[in-house]
């Protein structure tokens, strides 16, 4: 500011040396010569008071962007200070739920999960635990898929409360079926469902319980026992409509239906199989059958 005030100054002494030596050899008058250099002073003026305003101007904005700047900085380095800080409260809680799923899992006698990998958009080829694996079924035209044809897998995180017994509860029933003592394993997989209908293997446990419904229906041949399975076998769809057991399910009411000598409905549920899961397993049977039925 002092430099450019002092740099009018000298623009002006400049003009008034120049029109002081202009007026001398000219000749000029002493009222012309005053008249001039007030004019001369005017415009300086003007121009001093225009230059002042555009740099007094210029120097309130570059206040304010300063002042800007600093605001920003300051908001950045807080913004930095939070990530950094849920940063460390995350890898605390990473810490504290790795220890909880540990001392849980040793409670209850089970391996504890891997960790999760990163999500990549794609479902996992590793079945959850107590579903179907991607095991081709070999059940006779005829008749039902099983558990362990669909998949022997080993139960596990059975609801919090109770958990030991949940757990107790499912393989005590489990081994009935699997010794093919339909009748007790109907009755122990019933009373497991209602003490413990949330588990993660609930929906296992219902399916099982309609398959040796039907098994007892194949022993005794009655309708009415095969109108059972269908009801047990609709339970897993409207409980568990999520459930990978699901088309399992609709194959083996199929099977019931077959049974009473209802063709076409039998068809309809396997032609709703192969186009409502066409990757499960169980649609490689319902094609197979559906061909069969077509006389194909």
């Amino acid at each position: 500011m002092f430099f450019v005030k002092s740099a009018r100054i000298c623009v002006a002494l400049v003009g008034l040396f120049v029109l002081t030596a202009g007026s001398a050899s000219s000749g000029m008058g002493s009222d012309e010569f005053e008249s001039t250099i007030y004019q001369t002073y005017r415009h300086v003026k003007s121009i001093d008071d225009q230059v002042g305003g555009a740099v007094s101007e210029l120097n309130t904005t570059t206040a304010d962007l300063s002042a800007r700047v600093d605001e920003s900085d300051q908001k950045t380095r807080e913004l930095q200070g939070l990530v950094a800080e849920n940063t460390r409260k995350t890898a605390e809680l990473q810490a504290q739920l790795a220890s909880l799923t540990k001392n849980v899992c040793s409670a209850m006698n089970i391996a504890a999960a891997p960790a999760a990998p990163g999500i990549t958009g794609m479902p996992s080829t590793a079945p959850s635990p107590g579903q179907p694996e991607a095991v081709a079924p070999t059940a006779p035209l005829d008749g039902p898929i099983g558990g362990e044809e669909a998949a022997p897998s080993t139960p596990t995180a059975a609801a919090p409360e109770n958990a030991g017994n949940a757990l107790e509860d499912y393989q005590k029933a489990e081994k009935a079926y699997k010794d093919k003592d339909y009748p007790k394993a109907v009755g122990m997989f019933d009373s497991y469902l209602q003490r413990y209908p949330k588990t993660d293997v609930a929906d296992k446990a219902q399916f099982l319980k309609a398959y040796c419904v039907y098994q007892v229906a194949e022993k005794d041949k009655k309708p009415e026992s095969y109108k059972n399975a269908i009801a047990e076998l609709d339970k897993v769809q409207a409980d568990y409509p999520s459930s990978t057991w699901v088309p399992y399910a609709l194959h083996n009411q199929a099977a019931a239906y077959l049974k009473l000598g209802d063709t076409a409905r039998a068809t309809q549920l396997l032609e709703d199989l192969v186009k409502n899961y066409p990757l499960s397993p169980a649609a490689e049977s319902a094609r197979t059958r559906l061909n069969q039925l077509k006389g194909n």
